[in-house]
């Protein structure tokens, strides 16, 4: 989502662009997929769909309540990714809310 933000274009439209070029490579290598979609496919919905059902059919699956940063301007929650601060760790500054790329520590983001 942030690169497709500085790219000036939709997640969709940068994934569709990756895609695209990507299959080249991929041909280039002589690798073929059976399966090959996007995230808002039906097909993948259905599939992550089924997982889901059937990890919640075995006991699996279980909710708690979080805390999480919202954006009412963007109207959604917020990634780590889209935080920003001080490492808790070393102290560097502009740091993503889940890593520290100075000492590279990861850790959970503040709530």
């Amino acid at each position: 989502m942030l690169a497709a933000e500085k790219a000036g274009k939709s997640p969709e439209d940068f994934i569709a662009e990756i895609s695209r070029g990507r299959k080249r490579y991929l041909d280039g290598f002589h690798i073929a997929h059976d399966n090959w979609h996007s995230t808002h496919s039906k097909e993948n919905t259905e599939l992550s769909q089924d997982i889901y059902r059937k990890l919640d059919k075995a006991g699996l699956v279980y909710s708690k309540s979080i805390e999480q940063f919202f954006d009412p301007v963007k109207g959604m929650f917020l990634a780590d990714r889209y935080i920003k601060g001080e490492c808790p760790v070393c102290g560097a500054k502009d740091q993503y809310g889940d890593a520290c790329e100075n000492c590279s520590s990861v850790y959970s983001p503040p709530s």
